[in-house]
């Protein structure tokens, strides 16, 4: 007669028939099938709240560096643009040539005149009156700052860079002065990569980005700005 052993939970733990090799692969690629999808959204999400968040910094930066251009003019007591080599085979007028392609490029559409009043620096200058103790009398001081968006091959005089939060962001302009009332500043910012993943450190790299894809637009910001004055180079 045989004796029937009652379910108990001990009888439960020494039931040691585990899964078959089938089952335990067939759990696997179940498993795998949700994991994968699931990784790649969370991949391609990082990528475009990282992505947003540069374009967003980009918006911020040029408003920062369009802000103390506008600041850095109208403070001074006058100013002039930066000395700009004329010889056609100069690296400075080639630079200023690319940076006029990329502002006049099919996918930005801004315009550059066509004048000689054309630089990628101002020198301001700001006169001041300080008092000698030694005369007893008052004196008019007068300084200049040349101030860049980039370190210029044709400077010959000590000079500072507009200053910048994302040191990261190629920079890069032009100034016009068309009449003695207005400064007209094209300001060209890009992100350190396009679409692609290819740098955007100089103003080649940003034509040949523009170029290639119409897509790479949103990963360069240029802009045109009128600066309304009443202090340009005495004499003009």
């Amino acid at each position: 007669m045989r004796t029937k052993v009652p379910f108990t939970r001990l009888n439960l733990f020494r039931d040691q028939r585990g899964v078959t090799l089938i089952e335990l692969l067939a759990s696997i690629f179940i498993f795998l099938a949700i994991l994968i999808p699931l990784t790649t959204v969370y991949v391609k999400g990082v990528e475009i709240y990282h992505e947003t968040t540069l374009k967003n910094q980009l918006l911020n930066e040029t408003d920062f560096v369009v802000g103390d251009v506008m600041r850095s003019i109208q403070e001074a007591s006058y100013f002039d643009l930066a000395p700009a080599d004329s010889d056609t085979v100069s690296e400075d007028y080639h630079k200023r040539d690319q940076l006029r392609q990329i502002i006049e490029h099919p996918h930005v559409g801004l315009t550059v005149p066509a004048m000689k009043q054309v630089s990628t620096g101002m020198m301001l200058y700001k006169r001041e009156l300080r008092y000698d103790s030694k005369s007893g009398s008052t004196r008019s001081i007068l300084t200049r700052e040349t101030r860049y968006f980039q370190n210029p091959s044709n400077a010959s005089t000590v000079f500072n860079l507009f200053p910048r939060h994302q040191t990261s962001f190629y920079t890069d302009g032009l100034f016009v002065i068309p009449d003695d009332r207005r400064v007209i500043l094209y300001l060209i910012m890009a992100l350190p990569e396009d679409a692609q993943h290819r740098p955007l450190n100089s103003p080649a790299a940003i034509l040949a980005s523009l170029d290639a894809s119409e897509e790479n637009r949103e990963y360069i910001r240029v802009i045109r700005t009128e600066i309304d004055v009443s202090n340009i180079r005495e004499g003009w």
